[in-house]
């Protein structure tokens, strides 16, 4: 398979007419083995907050990624409001206001791109962007609930009640366009959890604070045992090869196997 991070439409075009393999393995990740691949669990939140300034927001691309970009038009606002709230943003982030006249401004927020598996590696420019629009409506309740769930700087849910380095929690779009506001998170999870508890543990919070949310992508975690034939066989070829003695571990992302 060539298509994982478009869909793994080729795998499952020869599923039609193939049986699964007996066994499956991805040279795509580290040596020795990989024994064990993360769950995941998608949301889409929906709300229609109640903005006087921010009259749009776009970050996020593909849904698979850390945003990097945030770009927030705003209307009716004087420079220093700008800057009171661009105050807000943590310094790890670049930021740039643009004036476009009559109070109408482009603030432009620059963070680094990651992988949903291990967001800790990059600087979210969605979470940037909700503390920077938070701070700049000041009585919006909507943006005031995602700065208290996904404060800008927290990777593992910990604001849900999900235990660090067991799970990850991304905002992977911020989406504000015609008054609705369009949020998409990514989930991963090592296999002692399931689907079920790390989208009760969102969900319940999420609906609590008044957000429309359903999960919409998810897939448990798995683990392939230590003496499976596979992994026996490809940890012996490692330790002959090499002559070292590392163990299987687990890995932190998905693959095309996991189909």
């Amino acid at each position: 398979g060539s298509d994982e991070e478009s869909g793994s439409g080729d795998f499952k075009k020869h599923l039609e007419s193939n049986e699964l393999p007996e066994n499956v393995f991805v040279p795509d990740a580290c040596f020795p083995v990989g024994a064990s691949e993360t769950g995941r669990v998608v949301l889409e939140i929906r709300a229609n907050p109640r903005l006087r300034f921010v009259t749009g927001i776009k970050s996020g691309k593909d849904g698979n990624s850390v945003p990097d970009s945030a770009e927030i038009e705003i209307k009716g606002v004087t420079e220093t409001m700008i800057e009171a709230a661009l105050a807000v943003v943590p310094s790890e982030v670049k930021t740039r206001a643009e004036a476009r006249g009559d109070g109408n401004f482009t603030v432009t927020l620059t963070g680094v791109s990651t992988h949903p598996a291990h967001p800790q590696y990059g600087i979210n420019a969605a979470t940037a962007a909700i503390a920077f629009v938070s701070a700049l409506e000041g009585d919006d309740a909507a943006f005031a609930d995602l700065k208290r769930l996904f404060p800008h700087g927290a990777f593992f849910g910990e604001p849900f009640g999900l235990k660090p380095g067991s799970s990850t929690l991304s905002v992977v779009t911020l989406v504000l366009k015609n008054g609705g506001l369009y949020v998409e998170t990514n989930s991963r999870f090592s296999p002692e959890n399931t689907v079920a508890g790390i989208s009760s543990a969102l969900i319940s919070k999420l609906s609590s604070a008044s957000f429309d949310v359903k999960a919409v992508k998810c897939a448990e975690a798995h683990r392939v045992p230590k003496d499976a034939p596979i992994v026996e066989t490809l940890q012996n070829i490692y330790r002959e090869r090499t002559g070292r003695r590392d163990e299987p571990y687990d890995l932190d992302a998905m693959t095309y196997a996991h189909l």
